[in-house]
């Protein structure tokens, strides 16, 4: 219930403009992590699939409003960190993201005579950034105890499951001359969490350090125009 009530929450900004174009569309891709318990910024090893929904406000051609849910999963394992692969440390959890983001198109999508397209861009680069409200469970595990790597208690007592993150990133939108209503892009961003709880340490790693994590992946696009549409409005 509680997930609900902060997805409707951020689907509020949508009913409070009924004259703007919307874009609503799905997402695929790839997530990882990047922690205590990496060595690189990611491992390539520990990808992992993510899906998730969207929709937009179209406020200007150069500056939308997303609402975003993406489901995941993340884990790292000390196997893959050198430096640290003696700890015997690894997590796994799943993940849930609720973020609203403001989007920067960097040129604009199509040109307009009298509110009629006469040229459209093929491909328009965007940047975003935003905040968001994750659910990460990390199930931390320790395979074998090594008393050099480990702070008691452990796991640690101030595992958290809800964090506030801030994403941003960048993408490209794939515009086609014979379809104005589907577009592709393609879209990558960081999220750093505020906390270095999100994998289930802190004292045993880096505890002035926080967590971040990744998504990149595809988007499938459909736009619903304001005016002319039989479809429902916001």
């Amino acid at each position: 219930m509680h997930k609900i009530k902060v997805f409707l929450f951020c689907l509020l900004p949508s009913f409070a403009f009924s004259q703007v174009d919307i874009e609503v569309g799905v997402m695929a891709g790839g997530s990882n992590y990047f922690g205590e318990l990496t060595e690189d910024f990611t491992n390539l090893e520990e990808t992992k699939v993510g899906f998730g929904v969207f929709g937009r406000l179209i406020l200007h051609p150069y500056v939308n409003l997303e609402t975003h849910v993406l489901r995941s999963k993340l884990s790292g394992n000390d196997k893959y960190n050198k430096t640290y692969s003696i700890r015997n440390f690894s997590f796994e959890g799943d993940l849930t993201e609720m973020a609203m983001t403001l989007e920067i198109n960097l040129f604009q999508p199509a040109n307009l005579r009298k509110g009629v397209v006469y040229r459209r861009q093929a491909v328009v680069p965007y940047l975003f950034g935003g905040v968001a409200y994750t659910i990460f469970n990390s199930n931390i595990e320790l395979s074998e105890p090594n008393a050099n790597y480990v702070v008691e208690p452990f796991p640690e007592p101030n595992d958290e499951t809800a964090f506030i993150s801030l994403p941003g990133g960048a993408g490209l939108k794939f515009f086609f001359n014979d379809s104005e209503d589907f577009r592709i892009d393609l879209q990558g961003g960081l999220r750093y969490v505020l906390s270095d709880y999100f994998d289930g340490v802190s004292i045993n790693g880096l505890p002035t350090d926080n967590d971040w994590y990744v998504f990149a992946g595809i988007n499938l696009v459909y736009r619903i125009n304001a005016s002319g549409s039989s479809c429902y409005k916001f």
